[in-house]
């Protein structure tokens, strides 16, 4: 993978994903484990160009990159960060960072804390709510999106022993 000059080197992508319009890819890079006392960069890599290359970089997001989603509007993305500390490697320290993609460069806007393990995590098609999946808290949590803000429901979606992944589609009547 071809990087622009002066940004991080790109090793250890973990957990890529495209932009609904497929010119970007974010890649998490640092192999989507916490526990290593360094926080990972988020690249940016440009899908446009002929050769398709690294032309920004989100700094310092988390120790621990597990998943991404992309809101539709292309707008922003959100992050599952997992922030374990070795000697407590069943505790962690989870949250949600929130990249704002209409700046230049893209920019971490905020965190959001949330229960131990944030894995799947998906937006509606319509992009009014994200979902996403706590593994050790065995449950679902539910975001409505208001503009680049996440605001938590008190609810959550039980859903048994170890969500990791999921999909969501749209639904169709006849």
């Amino acid at each position: 993978m071809k990087v622009r000059s002066g940004l991080s080197k790109f090793e250890n992508p973990f957990a890529m994903r495209f932009s609904p319009d497929g010119k970007r890819v974010l890649a998490p890079n640092g192999g989507g484990a916490g526990s290593k006392g360094q926080l990972d960069d988020v690249l940016s890599i440009d899908m446009t160009l002929d050769l398709p290359e690294v032309t920004e970089v989100i700094p310092q997001v988390a120790d621990g990159i597990e998943s991404l989603a992309f809101h539709p509007s292309g707008r922003f993305a959100v992050i599952s960060c997992l922030e374990e500390l070795p000697p407590l490697a069943h505790n962690t320290y989870s949250h949600l960072a929130v990249i704002d993609l209409t700046s230049k460069p893209a920019r971490l806007l905020y965190h959001v804390n949330v229960e131990e393990a944030p894995e799947g995590i998906e937006f509606t098609p319509d992009g009014a709510q994200l979902f996403v999946q706590l593994t050790s808290a065995n449950h679902i949590a539910v975001f409505d999106v208001d503009g680049f803000m996440l605001n938590r429901s008190p609810f959550v979606i039980r859903v048994g022993h170890g969500p990791a992944s999921m999909a969501l589609g749209r639904r169709f009547m006849k």
